[in-house]
């Protein structure tokens, strides 16, 4: 099977204290590298913690809710990514503690995403 996948934009921030979300079923993949804060995700059957070190991928066409702590806000890398098929219609998370390639691939990316909000508006973005 053939992936078309784009990156739509990508950021790397610490979310200001206003910071939430609630996606009926959006048409493209979050990413998230979450970094460090204190971040939450409700789905319809469950909530809970977004873990540090770990990547998210959040489902395409289905409904949850992203929240943080002001108080320890949401540090993350994130990408939205559009592809053909979709490649979940659940959450995936992957922790990368004992994934050192993938933390190394993770790191390089980071290095690359500027910080804040990138994305077709034209600003620049090496990744993009």
């Amino acid at each position: 099977m053939e992936y078309r996948i784009s990156v739509q934009a990508s950021g790397s921030i610490v979310c200001p204290p206003d910071w939430g979300m609630s996606v009926g079923g959006c048409d493209f993949h979050r990413l998230y590298l979450k970094r460090g804060g204190k971040a939450f995700c409700r789905l319809p059957d469950r909530e809970f913690p977004l873990e540090d070190d770990t990547l998210y991928l959040f489902p395409v066409f289905a409904p949850y809710q992203l929240r943080h702590d002001p108080d320890q806000p949401l540090d993350v890398l994130w990408f939205h990514i559009s592809s053909l098929p979709v490649l979940t219609r659940d959450l995936l998370a992957i922790p990368l503690r004992g994934e050192p390639a993938l933390r190394a691939g993770c790191d390089f990316v980071s290095n690359l995403v500027g910080y804040t909000w990138q994305g077709r508006d034209g600003s620049p973005d090496r990744l993009l």
